[in-house]
């Protein structure tokens, strides 16, 4: 049986990342999914664009690279009215009329540029994804093998591989995933257990030997 989705609650973009391709694509899918959107604003730099702010969260930092207290502090400020219940995005074991609540830090996706907001990131319990600082750029060396994927774009709606919601989502595209306790675990490992680097991705089949999305992890 296909486990449930744990849908990606909130998605935190640094500032460097903002007026990359398929950004504003991204960020009208999150809401329109239910996700929050958040944008990390150093000082003297705030997101001008009115429509990029438009439903986001601008977060002001206290230097150029944010800390793990103003991340912590960032997730808490935003509030997830319906949240999903323990069975993932199913929602099986929601209680009707539950309150709402911050979004599980393990379901935060930052979109990062340095080593410094990666550290921030993990530090404060979310999952990264690292970008170019500069758009047709490369990813930082420093943060290979470090933040939990590293993509040279975002890229736009028509793209083949563009970056989605569903794929900061847990099963998700990616292998390695954030534990809500902050370890690391594979696609169907329990959640104590720790990801294996090395290990080869399950392929996801039905009876008939097919790759689709009604098969099982194998």
């Amino acid at each position: 049986m296909l486990r449930n989705i744990d849908q990606c609650e909130a998605i935190i973009l640094s500032r460097d990342v903002v007026d990359h391709a398929g950004i504003a694509r991204l960020k009208a899918e999150a809401l329109e999914q239910g996700a929050l959107v958040a944008f990390l604003e150093p000082p003297g730099r705030p997101v001008e664009d009115a429509a990029m702010r438009d439903g986001a969260l601008c977060w002001p930092l206290s230097s150029s690279e944010p800390t793990i207290a103003e991340m912590s502090a960032l997730r808490l400020r935003l509030h997830v009215d319906a949240p999903n219940g323990f069975g993932g995005s199913d929602g099986f074991g929601r209680r009707p009329g539950g309150l709402g609540r911050e979004p599980i830090a393990a379901y935060c996706v930052v979109l990062v540029t340095t080593l410094q907001q990666v550290a921030a990131a993990l530090g404060a319990g979310m999952r990264t994804v690292a970008l170019p600082r500069d758009e047709g750029g490369q990813v930082a060396a420093e943060l290979e093998g470090v933040a939990d994927v590293c993509l040279d774009l975002v890229g736009e709606e028509s793209a083949a591989l563009a970056l989605r919601v569903a794929d900061l989502s847990t099963p998700a595209g990616f292998a390695d995933v954030r534990t809500v306790e902050g370890g690391l675990r594979a696609w169907e490992a329990d959640a104590d257990e720790a990801a294996d680097p090395e290990a080869v991705p399950p392929l996801l089949v039905d009876e008939d030997g097919e790759g689709g999305l009604n098969g099982a992890w194998v």
